[in-house]
This record gives structure tokens, C-alpha cells and sequence, in this order.
């Protein structure tokens, strides 16, 4: 009898595991195409995956110009939009890339697009239409990585898995977030509420952080993995996090990074509680960078 009852039992479980994997991936999925407005498909093969660092005169109407960049690439036949963001803070200047420009990088959007190739890129920019909606840009900045859908996949399970571990080991919850006291004055406090005024309302459901990282030395990688531990758990409680995780690609010039990160959060009035929270404060401290480029952006996907 019991023998007769462990086929179909074992086939309920598995049954009930695929429809918790299903129902995470589709979870995931729709918040980044609604609130985080990324458009990457699931499966996309060997591509290239450039962002587009670019800077905005002051006579220039921002979304106009991405608009017909955007058109440009589209009659071109390649180059799709994943992702735009409207940069609301510089947040960390990489060394690399100041050297690298001669002169200090005030980024005002990032566009990340989707290649066949390296070559299919280099031929994108020789398009009569993509140079001339670039030009009116004074400044850009590109860089690419190559960005592994399996790996990508399984990004929102190993959330979910996490959020399991914690259940069952009954770990508080992180939120809601506790204020650190005394921090109203602080320029860390002034940075966090900055984000309100320049992100134009865009802001209000999803925060993009852009990342280029250098891995470092030892005690920076086991410094750096505590604080993403720590960060992972609130990830996997809250279902939100990393959208896009890349090994780097470099292409306008040869600069030494490991890896490529595009981070979700759900708005500035979330990000300001976090960054102004004894949770992150209490961890951001250990965190230990390598030279490392970090862009705050609000999506602007669906306006182009």
C-alpha cells in the first residue's frame, strides 16, 4: 500500500515545487516589466548587452533625443532597449573612467540595449540615423557585458529559496525599516532625500541602481559577500533586487572591471527609509569597494 501511494505522492510534490518555481518567475517578471520597466526577454542566447552612458546638454529636451535614438535603432534592426534610466545621482565616480575621459563623469541617462554580436554593436554605430541621434549627446560612455540567461533564470529562485530558509528558521523580519537617530543632518540624509526633487516623479515605484565593479583584494571580497548576504535576505523578503548580472565587456576603452549589476528597488521613498535605516547602516560600513562606478537612475522605459 505504501509503495502504491509513493508514486502519485511523489508526483504531487514535484507538481507543487514546479508551480512555486512558475509562479516566482512570473512574480519576478512582472515586477520588473511594470515597476522596473526592463524588457529582457527569459532567453536571448549570446548577446551583448551595452550600457550607454550618456550626458545631456542643458538646452536638450532629454526624452525627445532618447526617443529618436531609440527610433534609430529600431529601423536599424538591432539594438533593443532593455532598460532606461534617468540618472538622479552620480553616487560613485570610478577612477578608471575620469582617467579614461579626462574629466569627471556627470552621467544624465544610461540606456542598456541588446546585440547579436560585438560586431552587430560596431555596425549599430555606423548607421546614418544612430550617429546623428547620438551627436546631440556632448558626452557618452559605452560598455558592455555578456549576460547569461541561465544564470539570470535563476536569479528569482534562489530568492525564493532564501525566503524559504528564513521562514523556516523564523528570522526576524527586516522591515519595516528602524530610522537611526540623529542622522537628519547628516549629508548622507540630505543625499537620500535629493533623490525626490531631481527624479521628476519618476521615481515613485522603482529606483534602478547601475553598477560597474572591480572585484578586490581578499578582505574586500569576504567584506563585500556579508554585506550582499545581508542584502540578499532583504531582496528575497521583499521581492525585489538584481535585474541584470554580467560579466564585463569592455568596448569604448579597456577598463579593468569584473562584472556589470543592475539592482532594483521599489522608489525613492523606499530607497531614502532604506539608506537612512539601522539595517543598512549597520551594514554598509563593512562594505568594501575595488574601483567601482555606481549610477542611481529612475526608469524612463516606457516614455520612449
Amino acid at each position: 500500500m505504501k509503495r502504491k501511494l509513493l508514486a502519485p505522492t511523489l508526483a504531487i510534490l514535484l507538481a507543487a515545487v514546479l508551480a512555486t518555481v512558475f509562479w516566482q518567475h512570473s512574480r519576478y517578471s512582472d515586477i520588473r516589466r511594470e515597476f522596473a520597466q526592463d524588457r529582457q526577454s527569459a532567453l536571448h542566447g549570446e548577446s551583448l548587452h551595452v550600457l550607454t552612458y550618456l550626458t545631456a546638454s542643458v538646452d536638450l529636451e532629454l526624452l525627445a533625443s532618447l526617443r529618436t535614438l531609440r527610433s534609430a535603432a529600431e529601423r536599424e534592426g538591432t539594438g533593443i532597449l532593455i532598460y532606461a534610466g534617468k540618472v538622479v545621482r552620480n553616487h560613485r565616480e570610478s577612477t578608471q573612467v575620469t582617467d579614461a575621459l579626462g574629466r569627471h563623469g556627470e552621467w544624465d541617462a544610461i540606456i542598456l540595449q541588446q546585440f547579436d554580436s560585438r560586431e552587430a554593436y560596431f555596425r549599430y554605430l555606423q548607421d546614418d540615423d544612430v550617429r546623428a541621434a547620438l551627436s546631440v549627446f556632448p558626452d557618452r560612455f559605452a560598455h558592455g557585458m555578456h549576460r547569461s540567461a541561465a544564470q539570470n533564470l535563476l536569479l528569482p529562485q534562489l530568492l525564493l529559496f532564501r525566503k524559504l530558509q528564513r521562514m523556516v528558521t523564523f528570522a526576524p523580519s527586516i522591515v519595516p525599516f528602524e530610522a537611526v537617530s540623529g542622522m537628519e543632518d547628516m549629508e548622507t540624509a540630505d543625499a537620500a532625500r535629493s533623490l525626490f526633487s531631481v527624479a521628476d516623479g519618476f521615481g515613485e515605484k522603482a529606483i534602478v541602481v547601475v553598477n560597474l565593479m572591480l572585484e578586490g583584494d581578499a578582505a574586500q571580497s569576504a567584506a563585500n559577500a556579508e554585506y550582499g548576504d545581508q542584502m540578499l535576505s532583504l531582496f528575497a523578503e521583499q521581492a525585489y533586487g538584481p535585474i541584470h548580472i554580467g560579466t564585463s565587456a569592455p568596448i569604448d576603452h579597456p577598463l579593468d572591471y569584473t562584472s556589470v549589476a543592475l539592482v532594483y528597488y521599489p522608489g525613492t521613498s523606499y530607497f531614502q527609509d532604506l539608506v537612512l535605516s539601522t539595517f543598512f547602516q549597520g551594514i554598509i560600513g563593512d562594505k568594501q569597494l575595488a574601483d567601482t562606478m555606481v549610477s542611481i537612475t529612475v526608469p524612463i522605459t516606457n516614455q520612449l
